[in-house]
C-alpha cells in the first residue's frame, strides 16, 4: 500500500494539474476509508487547507475531469444536499476509471 501511495502522490506531482487541485487531492487522499473513498464537506476541506470554499469546489471539479476522482452526489432523507462521496482512482487507470 506504501508504494501506491507513493506512486500516485508522485504522478500527481507531474500531472501539470494547479497546486490548488494537488493540495485537494492529497486531503482526499489522507481521509481515505478502506473502500478508497471519503466524505469530507467541501468546508471542512477549505477550512483544513486555508482555501476558499470556490477554490476547493472548483479544485473537485478539474480533478474530476481530469480522471483523479468521481463525485457521488447525495441528499438526506428529506431531500437536503449532505456531503459528497469522493472516489479516487489509480494513476495509471484513471481513464478508465479503474480504483485503487
Amino acid at each position: 500500500m506504501i508504494i501506491n501511495k507513493t506512486r500516485r502522490i508522485n504522478t500527481i506531482y507531474l500531472s501539470g494539474l494547479p497546486s490548488r487541485c494537488i493540495s485537494v487531492y492529497l486531503y482526499l487522499a489522507d481521509h481515505l476509508d478502506k473502500e478508497y473513498k471519503c466524505w469530507p464537506a467541501i468546508k471542512t476541506i477549505a477550512r483544513s487547507l486555508s482555501l476558499s470554499y470556490r477554490t476547493v469546489s472548483m479544485s473537485l471539479q478539474e480533478l474530476k475531469k481530469a480522471g483523479w476522482i468521481q463525485i457521488e452526489k447525495r441528499n438526506r432523507p428529506s431531500g437536503a444536499n449532505t456531503t459528497n462521496i469522493y472516489r479516487l482512482f489509480k494513476e495509471d487507470n484513471s481513464r478508465q476509471g479503474t480504483r485503487l
